[in-house]
């Protein structure tokens, strides 16, 4: 089963002077599609549908903009949110974007241990000072058309679960050879 997600028709007139990176939300071609984590569970994953240049601008990670008192209670009434919660990554931040009921297709992009994607925070025209927590993934490396899109979970900067809590099942391999670190 897979699903293609397409970036939307191009605009007549460009916003403001120049087009910044995540204004448009999803910038490349991308597919949903269910990959296989055990014999018994698959997952959604997304590849991508082009080819994708390094450093390109794929999507941003949409969400809800919360408190942190919010992320606390939302994460006590269930488990999962932790995995879809990133946070500004300072010691001080004070606001989340919780992707786990309001979403678009880069809450469905995958942890890897050998990750083609980065995630970079995203500058806006409407907030030149940077108050909002906007997050966007970009290319790490070129990536072909139909290789899964994934990037290295970071808990001091992004999530919130801790390191070693949750098992990784990317499978990743390098000739031959195993790279998943068996953790997220």
């Amino acid at each position: 089963v897979s699903f293609d997600v397409l970036p939307p028709l191009p605009r007549k007139q460009k916003p403001v002077p120049a087009q910044l990176p995540g204004a448009a939300g999803v910038e490349k071609k991308l597919r949903l599609f269910l990959t296989k984590c055990s014999e018994s569970s698959a997952v959604w994953g997304v590849q991508a549908a082009e080819d994708i240049r390094q450093d390109d601008f794929v999507c941003e990670y949409v969400g809800e903009l919360i408190s942190p008192e919010e992320e606390g209670r939302r994460t006590r009434l269930h488990e999962r949110v932790g995995d879809y919660v990133f946070e500004r990554g300072s010691a001080s931040s004070d606001q989340f974007v919780d992707g786990f009921a309001v979403r678009n297709v880069g809450a469905f992009i995958n942890f890897r241990c050998d990750p083609n994607l980065v995630v970079r925070p995203l500058k806006s025209y409407f907030d030149p000072d940077g108050r909002w927590c906007r997050f966007g993934f970009f290319a790490k490396k070129d990536i072909k058309e139909g290789d899964e899109v994934g990037y290295l979970r970071d808990p001091g900067a992004t999530t919130r679960r801790k390191y070693s809590e949750k098992k990784c099942l990317c499978g990743a391999t390098e000739r031959g050879e195993v790279k998943c670190r068996g953790w997220l």
